[in-house]
Protein backbone atom coordinates (compact mmCIF):
# COMPACT_ATOMS: atom_id res chain seq x y z
CA UNK A 1 0.00 0.00 0.00
CA UNK A 2 1.08 3.60 -0.52
CA UNK A 3 -0.08 7.19 -0.65
CA UNK A 4 -0.06 9.65 -3.55
CA UNK A 5 -0.09 13.33 -2.55
CA UNK A 6 -0.67 16.11 -5.09
CA UNK A 7 0.07 19.76 -4.37
CA UNK A 8 1.65 19.29 -0.95
CA UNK A 9 4.11 21.68 0.71
CA UNK A 10 7.72 21.78 -0.58
CA UNK A 11 10.16 19.33 0.96
CA UNK A 12 12.57 20.77 3.52
CA UNK A 13 15.46 18.89 1.89
CA UNK A 14 15.45 18.33 -1.87
CA UNK A 15 17.89 17.60 -4.68
CA UNK A 16 17.77 19.59 -7.89
CA UNK A 17 17.28 17.41 -10.95
CA UNK A 18 20.27 17.10 -13.29
CA UNK A 19 18.13 15.63 -16.09
CA UNK A 20 16.66 17.50 -19.05
CA UNK A 21 14.11 14.85 -20.04
CA UNK A 22 13.88 12.70 -16.89
CA UNK A 23 13.93 13.34 -13.15
CA UNK A 24 17.66 12.67 -12.88
CA UNK A 25 20.16 12.70 -10.04
CA UNK A 26 23.93 12.67 -9.82
CA UNK A 27 24.69 9.09 -8.71
CA UNK A 28 28.03 8.57 -6.95
CA UNK A 29 28.09 4.86 -6.20
CA UNK A 30 27.11 2.46 -3.42
CA UNK A 31 28.62 1.63 -0.04
CA UNK A 32 28.15 -1.96 1.16
CA UNK A 33 28.22 -2.81 4.85
CA UNK A 34 27.59 -0.98 8.07
CA UNK A 35 26.00 -3.80 10.09
CA UNK A 36 28.59 -6.46 10.88
CA UNK A 37 31.42 -5.07 8.71
CA UNK A 38 32.72 -1.60 7.87
CA UNK A 39 31.13 -0.09 4.77
CA UNK A 40 33.14 -0.35 1.54
CA UNK A 41 32.51 2.11 -1.33
CA UNK A 42 32.05 0.81 -4.88
CA UNK A 43 34.55 1.62 -7.62
CA UNK A 44 31.83 2.28 -10.18
CA UNK A 45 30.27 5.76 -10.42
CA UNK A 46 33.17 7.38 -8.57
CA UNK A 47 33.28 11.10 -9.49
CA UNK A 48 37.02 10.78 -10.11
CA UNK A 49 36.26 8.43 -13.04
CA UNK A 50 34.45 11.09 -15.11
CA UNK A 51 35.66 11.55 -18.67
CA UNK A 52 35.87 14.69 -20.77
CA UNK A 53 32.51 16.39 -21.19
CA UNK A 54 30.81 14.49 -18.37
CA UNK A 55 28.81 16.35 -15.75
CA UNK A 56 28.32 13.31 -13.50
CA UNK A 57 30.01 9.92 -13.30
CA UNK A 58 26.61 8.19 -13.34
CA UNK A 59 22.97 9.16 -13.33
CA UNK A 60 19.95 7.84 -11.43
CA UNK A 61 16.26 8.14 -12.26
CA UNK A 62 13.77 7.50 -9.41
CA UNK A 63 10.85 5.72 -11.09
CA UNK A 64 7.94 4.15 -9.21
CA UNK A 65 6.87 2.34 -12.39
CA UNK A 66 10.00 0.16 -12.38
CA UNK A 67 9.64 -2.88 -10.13
CA UNK A 68 13.35 -3.39 -9.38
CA UNK A 69 16.58 -1.40 -9.48
CA UNK A 70 18.01 -1.39 -13.01
CA UNK A 71 21.75 -1.03 -13.57
CA UNK A 72 24.59 -1.90 -15.98
CA UNK A 73 25.69 -5.53 -15.89
CA UNK A 74 29.26 -4.83 -14.81
CA UNK A 75 28.08 -2.58 -11.98
CA UNK A 76 25.78 -5.33 -10.70
CA UNK A 77 28.55 -7.90 -10.79
CA UNK A 78 30.75 -5.65 -8.66
CA UNK A 79 27.90 -4.86 -6.28
CA UNK A 80 26.95 -8.53 -5.82
CA UNK A 81 30.62 -9.40 -5.21
CA UNK A 82 30.75 -6.71 -2.50
CA UNK A 83 27.56 -7.97 -0.87
CA UNK A 84 28.97 -11.50 -0.78
CA UNK A 85 32.28 -10.27 0.66
CA UNK A 86 30.44 -8.42 3.44
CA UNK A 87 28.26 -11.42 4.36
CA UNK A 88 29.81 -14.22 6.43
CA UNK A 89 27.46 -16.91 5.10
CA UNK A 90 28.28 -16.01 1.50
CA UNK A 91 32.01 -16.02 2.18
CA UNK A 92 31.69 -19.52 3.60
CA UNK A 93 29.68 -20.62 0.55
CA UNK A 94 32.26 -19.05 -1.80
CA UNK A 95 35.07 -20.97 -0.10
CA UNK A 96 33.19 -24.20 -0.87
CA UNK A 97 32.78 -23.11 -4.53
CA UNK A 98 36.23 -21.63 -5.37
CA UNK A 99 35.70 -21.74 -9.14
CA UNK A 100 32.41 -19.85 -9.05
CA UNK A 101 32.52 -16.02 -9.06
CA UNK A 102 31.15 -14.45 -5.89
CA UNK A 103 28.40 -12.59 -7.75
CA UNK A 104 27.04 -15.98 -8.83
CA UNK A 105 27.55 -17.53 -5.39
CA UNK A 106 25.34 -14.78 -3.93
CA UNK A 107 22.52 -15.58 -6.34
CA UNK A 108 22.77 -19.34 -5.76
CA UNK A 109 22.68 -18.78 -1.99
CA UNK A 110 19.62 -16.53 -2.24
CA UNK A 111 17.80 -19.10 -4.36
CA UNK A 112 18.17 -21.46 -1.38
CA UNK A 113 17.00 -18.90 1.19
CA UNK A 114 14.42 -21.31 2.61
CA UNK A 115 17.32 -23.40 3.92
CA UNK A 116 18.93 -20.62 5.97
CA UNK A 117 16.56 -17.62 6.33
CA UNK A 118 14.57 -18.67 9.37
CA UNK A 119 13.42 -16.28 12.10
CA UNK A 120 16.59 -14.21 11.70
CA UNK A 121 15.72 -13.56 8.05
CA UNK A 122 18.35 -11.46 6.29
CA UNK A 123 19.89 -9.98 9.44
CA UNK A 124 23.38 -11.17 8.53
CA UNK A 125 23.37 -9.38 5.17
CA UNK A 126 24.84 -5.88 4.74
CA UNK A 127 22.98 -2.62 4.18
CA UNK A 128 23.40 -0.76 0.90
CA UNK A 129 23.91 3.01 0.94
CA UNK A 130 23.35 4.83 -2.34
CA UNK A 131 25.17 8.15 -2.68
CA UNK A 132 23.24 10.74 -4.70
CA UNK A 133 23.49 14.49 -5.27
CA UNK A 134 21.49 17.23 -6.92
CA UNK A 135 22.29 19.83 -9.57
CA UNK A 136 23.89 22.18 -7.04
CA UNK A 137 26.00 19.42 -5.49
CA UNK A 138 23.78 18.93 -2.44
CA UNK A 139 24.19 15.30 -1.44
CA UNK A 140 22.19 12.62 0.37
CA UNK A 141 22.72 9.02 1.41
CA UNK A 142 19.86 6.59 0.76
CA UNK A 143 20.09 3.40 2.80
CA UNK A 144 18.38 0.16 1.82
CA UNK A 145 18.38 -2.73 4.31
CA UNK A 146 18.50 -6.28 2.88
CA UNK A 147 14.75 -6.64 3.42
CA UNK A 148 14.34 -3.85 0.84
CA UNK A 149 16.74 -5.08 -1.85
CA UNK A 150 15.88 -8.79 -1.67
CA UNK A 151 12.71 -10.21 -3.25
CA UNK A 152 10.95 -13.30 -1.87
CA UNK A 153 8.57 -15.50 -3.83
CA UNK A 154 6.90 -18.88 -3.39
CA UNK A 155 7.91 -21.20 -6.23
CA UNK A 156 6.28 -24.53 -6.99
CA UNK A 157 8.68 -27.44 -6.72
CA UNK A 158 9.11 -29.73 -9.70
CA UNK A 159 11.05 -32.90 -10.34
CA UNK A 160 12.10 -34.37 -13.64
CA UNK A 161 11.32 -37.76 -15.04
CA UNK A 162 12.82 -39.36 -18.11
CA UNK A 163 10.55 -40.13 -21.04
CA UNK A 164 11.28 -41.27 -24.55
CA UNK A 165 10.20 -39.21 -27.53
CA UNK A 166 8.82 -41.48 -30.24
CA UNK A 167 9.99 -44.29 -27.99
CA UNK A 168 13.61 -43.53 -28.91
CA UNK A 169 14.96 -40.10 -27.81
CA UNK A 170 15.28 -39.62 -24.02
CA UNK A 171 13.94 -36.28 -22.74
CA UNK A 172 13.59 -34.85 -19.22
CA UNK A 173 10.01 -33.81 -18.48
CA UNK A 174 9.17 -31.56 -15.48
CA UNK A 175 6.30 -32.66 -13.26
CA UNK A 176 4.83 -30.74 -10.33
CA UNK A 177 5.14 -32.09 -6.79
CA UNK A 178 2.28 -30.11 -5.20
CA UNK A 179 4.77 -28.43 -2.85
CA UNK A 180 6.08 -24.86 -2.91
CA UNK A 181 9.42 -23.47 -1.81
CA UNK A 182 10.57 -20.05 -0.65
CA UNK A 183 12.99 -18.55 -3.18
CA UNK A 184 14.83 -15.21 -2.93
CA UNK A 185 16.65 -13.02 -5.42
CA UNK A 186 18.27 -9.57 -5.54
CA UNK A 187 15.80 -6.82 -6.51
CA UNK A 188 18.00 -5.77 -9.41
CA UNK A 189 17.80 -6.07 -13.18
CA UNK A 190 20.24 -5.48 -16.02
CA UNK A 191 20.09 -2.57 -18.43
CA UNK A 192 22.56 -0.66 -20.58
CA UNK A 193 21.64 3.04 -20.64
CA UNK A 194 24.63 5.22 -21.51
CA UNK A 195 24.54 9.01 -21.74
CA UNK A 196 27.24 11.41 -22.89
CA UNK A 197 27.00 13.92 -20.06
CA UNK A 198 25.79 11.78 -17.16
CA UNK A 199 27.46 8.43 -17.83
CA UNK A 200 25.72 5.09 -17.20
CA UNK A 201 22.21 5.51 -15.80
CA UNK A 202 20.56 3.50 -13.03
CA UNK A 203 16.80 3.32 -12.48
CA UNK A 204 15.82 3.53 -8.82
CA UNK A 205 12.66 1.41 -8.79
CA UNK A 206 10.11 0.48 -6.14
CA UNK A 207 12.58 -0.64 -3.40
CA UNK A 208 13.30 3.06 -2.82
CA UNK A 209 9.61 3.97 -2.81
CA UNK A 210 8.92 1.37 -0.12
CA UNK A 211 11.67 2.81 2.09
CA UNK A 212 11.19 6.54 1.45
CA UNK A 213 8.59 9.15 0.71
CA UNK A 214 9.71 10.26 -2.74
CA UNK A 215 8.64 13.72 -3.85
CA UNK A 216 8.78 15.55 -7.19
CA UNK A 217 8.54 19.35 -7.22
CA UNK A 218 7.97 21.12 -10.55
CA UNK A 219 7.80 24.53 -8.84
CA UNK A 220 11.45 24.41 -7.78
CA UNK A 221 14.27 25.71 -10.02
CA UNK A 222 15.50 23.34 -11.26
CA UNK A 223 12.70 20.81 -10.60
CA UNK A 224 13.66 18.77 -7.55
CA UNK A 225 13.42 15.27 -6.10
CA UNK A 226 13.20 14.55 -2.37
CA UNK A 227 13.53 11.44 -0.19
CA UNK A 228 12.04 11.46 3.32
CA UNK A 229 12.69 8.57 5.68
CA UNK A 230 9.42 8.60 7.62
CA UNK A 231 6.04 6.83 7.48
CA UNK A 232 3.78 8.06 4.70
CA UNK A 233 0.59 7.78 6.78
CA UNK A 234 -2.84 6.91 5.41
CA UNK A 235 -5.92 8.84 4.40
CA UNK A 236 -7.97 7.14 7.14
CA UNK A 237 -5.76 8.16 10.07
CA UNK A 238 -5.69 11.88 9.37
CA UNK A 239 -1.96 11.86 8.63
CA UNK A 240 -2.41 13.18 5.11
CA UNK A 241 -2.16 16.97 5.12
CA UNK A 242 -4.46 18.92 2.84
CA UNK A 243 -2.91 21.00 0.08
CA UNK A 244 -2.69 24.76 0.73
CA UNK A 245 -5.87 26.60 -0.38
CA UNK A 246 -3.91 28.61 -2.98
CA UNK A 247 -2.91 25.43 -4.75
CA UNK A 248 -6.44 24.05 -4.64
CA UNK A 249 -7.69 27.30 -6.15
CA UNK A 250 -5.10 27.10 -8.92
CA UNK A 251 -3.36 30.34 -7.84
Amino acid sequence: DGVLRLGGPPALFALGSVGQVHWGLDFRGVSVGGREVAAARSAFCDPSSMGAGQLTACGAIPDSGTTVIMAPTEHLKELFESICTAWALCIKEAEAMPRVPKFQVLQVLLERCEDWAGEAGFSGMPDLTFHVAGAAGRSQELKLPPEAYILEVEQEEVHYIKKYLMGVLPVRVPTTTGRSRRVCMPAFGEQQYETQQNGPVWIFGTPFFYEYQVGYDLRATPPSVSFRDEPCGACSDGAIARAPPALLAGQ
